[in-house]
């Protein structure tokens, strides 16, 4: 029995140092230590703007504009002035998975996302500013192939999904001319509110859901890990939901899918693993971490864009 014992436990030491990790039961890091770790580097972009109307033109060529006198201070008192708009615009699924949410409605239907978007107005004094009532931004999107079926979407308590039922929340795909004779494609449309807002369409499948089980090693679980299901020919990024010792989530067959777990294990150190697999019936799938930095974490997720 000592031997026995003693043979186990040198097969253990082997492993660990081998393999240069920590023993898993050993972790300390959080989930929230994922995303703190994802999120450190900020996306938005800002720019100083007067509230005698505005247009500007961001990092990805969305062109954003507002009528004059469109903000007004928090209490509804009217405001004159500059002040900084920041924008921020997720349009990869690295960036969705970094800063953004997953493309899901409330009732766990299926999104195809062309942007996520969020807004801040600072005026000079540091107080928050905020849409006028019946005011919009108007925000044109460009778009090689924008979907007739895109909707807008704004983002629930449950950080899920649901399309925005507002007045004039509609989108144009017809496209507008940015110069003589120079006319631009993609999505023009007016967002009534500065929070979250996705431009989104229903996805249709050709085969049906299944339930697929994604399994971590013990001692990794939903508070040191988070998980992505990314799809490799949509721009579609899913949470899924941990149930008993598995992460589980209903995907549609033939799909190829890129899964991705990331583990804090604690004082900055971080594990990451991905394995493309097409959905089948019922699949299950085992994934192992390894040990990445921050940097080769980011170009991991940047590779599935």
């Amino acid at each position: 029995m000592k031997q026995f014992q003693f043979l186990f436990l040198a097969i253990s030491l082997v492993y660990f140092s081998a393999c240069g990790d920590t023993d898993p039961s050993e972790f300390t890091g959080t989930a929230d230590d994922v995303l703190a770790m994802l999120q450190e580097d900020s996306p938005a972009q800002e720019f100083t703007v007067s509230n005698t109307g505005f247009d500007i033109i961001t990092d990805n060529n969305t062109l954003i504009s507002a009528a004059p006198q469109s903000f007004v201070n928090v209490d509804g008192s009217p405001y004159n002035g500059t002040f900084v708009l920041s924008v921020i615009e997720l349009q990869t699924k690295s960036d969705i998975m970094r800063y953004g949410y997953q493309t899901l409605t409330v009732d766990g239907q299926i999104l195809t996302s062309d942007g996520e978007f969020r807004f801040e107005a600072i005026a000079a004094n540091t107080t928050e500013l905020v849409l006028a009532e019946n005011a919009f931004l108007g925000v044109r999107i460009p778009n090689e192939a924008p979907s007739s079926e895109a909707i807008l979407f704004e983002l629930s308590e449950e950080q899920l999904w649901s399309p925005m039922m507002v007045d004039g929340a509609a989108i144009d795909t017809s496209g507008w001319e940015t110069g003589e004779n120079v006319w631009s494609i993609g999505y023009d449309t007016r967002f009534p509110t500065l929070d979250w807002v996705n431009v989104d369409y229903f996805t249709k499948f050709d085969e049906p859901l299944t339930d697929i089980s994604l399994c971590l090693p013990r001692g990794y679980g939903r508070d040191n890990s988070v998980v992505y299901l990314v799809f490799s020919d949509r721009d579609i990024v899913l949470r899924p939901t941990m149930n008993g010792t598995a992460f589980t989530a209903p995907l549609p067959i033939g799909e190829n899918v890129h899964m991705v777990a990331i583990t804090a294990e604690g004082d900055n150190r971080f594990r990451i693993a991905k394995e493309e697999v097409a959905i089948i019936e019922n699949l299950k799938v085992d994934l192992e971490p390894d040990s990445a930095s921050k940097e080769e974490i980011i170009e991991c997720l940047e590779n599935l864009d």
